[in-house]
């Protein structure tokens, strides 16, 4: 969801995560404003499935469907919308006429899981106990639409399974029939000429397109922001130049970008060369459409050596008082970057993502694990390294992580150089560390280290 781009409820204070790309209806947006990208790591932290409770059916005993009809529910789905959604929804073994679903999502470095139950149906509310907050149920609805499509939307609750950029919310396909249903979406609709809008590209086929060019005037969109959705802009700017999209009207509006910030009213960067999805939507959810004007611009291209300059110091986003926190570096290729930050909600664990790799030394299948090492180097010659598991999100190009253990900051503060690597020691891409000292001491206050 919201939301990268960042797929997707409580105000401000982001419950549920640091993490961040990617509809957002209150309980899709406006609850989910723990948006990762700038509050803190640019990943939202999954959150371990919580133990499936006793569902509640909203479909009459007519609606019931079985599962060998082709309508039913039970099967593998996936699809789009807060995010990449996937769900995997199986036959309850101890329940006759029940099933047991897990549902996944990642927007960006935003990830979330859930593993809910209910009584079948063409319209059935799944349920699954929230370990944080006593006494709450996370409602999932799941809907027919057709043999092969289903819609999954949050009914309420479900804050604390996945970050604010992303979400449950989203309309799925049955596992091999993607192909079929995603033609007709890009059929006759090329990307616009250099400097326009409008069109579709294959990579974000439920986003507007925007050509952003140095050559030609920025783009200008103005639009409102409904409380039940999102707006959804796809860019990809030249490769090295500087980026800035900007809320130029607005009150009650934020915009995410995949893999990069959640819920941020202006955010300049140097673009990778891959495409980013842009969402904007209502950061509180009030019942009247907002209008809002949105310049999208890009500069003139950074040479490599101010790129390999900027290397040397690392960032910080998001705002004091938040709790959540994070610190973006770019590598000496000029073109990697990786962000690392926590959410004092989540405890005392660190994610991130790491975007702009174009090597081969990482998974490039949509959804795969792979297994990134992060190892610090300091003045002394001293290394400290740590292991995570890294998901692949396609659309963004993106590898999200997380739970590296709290003692990881001790060496990020005082290193002086970090090498990332895969699982059998290939160099990923190396960072210097300047600023990173300054950017643990605010962690450590922000997220109560």
């Amino acid at each position: 969801m919201f939301a990268l781009g960042r797929s997707v409820h409580s105000v401000l204070l982001g419950i549920a995560l640091i993490g961040f790309p990617a509809s957002l209806s209150l309980p899709a947006f406006a609850q989910k404003a723990d948006r990762a990208g700038v509050w803190g790591s640019k990943t939202g932290t999954r959150v371990p499935a919580a133990k499936p409770v006793g569902g509640i059916a909203s479909s009459s005993a007519d609606e019931a469907v079985s599962g060998t009809d082709g309508k039913s529910l039970i099967g593998e789905w996936a699809g789009s919308g807060e995010g990449r959604v996937t769900a995997n929804v199986r036959a309850d073994p101890n329940r006759p006429g029940h099933f047991l679903a897990e549902i996944n999502t990642q927007a960006g470095a935003c990830t979330g899981s859930v593993e809910v139950a209910g009584e079948l149906g063409n319209v059935a509310v799944a349920t699954a106990e929230l370990p944080y907050e006593q006494g709450a149920v996370c409602r999932i609805e799941l809907r027919l639409i057709g043999a092969d499509r289903l819609r999954v939307s949050e009914v309420d609750n479900c804050l604390n399974f996945h970050g604010a950029a992303c979400g449950f919310t989203a309309e799925l396909t049955r596992r091999g029939m993607e192909a079929a249903a995603a033609a007709p979406r890009t059929a006759g609709r090329p990307p616009p000429p250099a400097g326009g809008r409008g069109g579709q590209v294959p990579w974000a086929p439920e986003c507007e397109f925007l050509r952003l060019d140095p050559a030609f005037a920025p783009v200008e969109v103005a639009a409102t922001a409904s409380p039940e959705g999102i707006d959804c802009y796809a860019i990809k700017p030249i490769a090295g130049t500087d980026v800035t999209i900007e809320i130029a009207e607005g009150r009650n509006v934020v915009l995410s970008i995949s893999g990069l910030v959640d819920a941020v009213d202006r955010h300049r960067f140097r673009a990778s060369g891959f495409g980013y999805r842009v969402t904007v939507g209502q950061l509180m959810r009030s019942m009247t459409q907002e209008p809002y004007r949105i310049t999208f611009s890009s500069g003139a291209i950074l040479p490599l050596s101010e790129a390999a300059s900027a290397s040397k110091g690392w960032s910080v986003y998001g705002n004091a008082g938040e709790g959540r926190l994070g610190a973006q570096g770019l590598a000496k290729d000029g073109v990697t970057t990786v962000s690392i930050g926590c959410n004092r909600l989540l405890g005392k664990t660190l994610g991130g993502s790491l975007d702009g790799y174009t090597g081969n030394g990482l998974t490039r299948v949509d959804d795969e694990t792979d297994t990134l090492v992060f190892e610090f180097l300091d003045a002394r010659g001293r290394r400290a390294s740590f292991e995570s598991k890294v998901n692949y999100f396609a659309p963004d190009k993106a590898w999200a992580f997380r739970d590296f253990p709290e003692k990881m900051l001790a060496p990020f503060a005082r290193g002086s150089k970090l090498s990332l690597r895969n699982g059998r020691g290939m160099l990923i891409a190396e960072f210097g560390l300047k600023g990173t000292a300054r950017a643990v001491a605010a962690m450590r206050t922000e997220c109560g280290f």
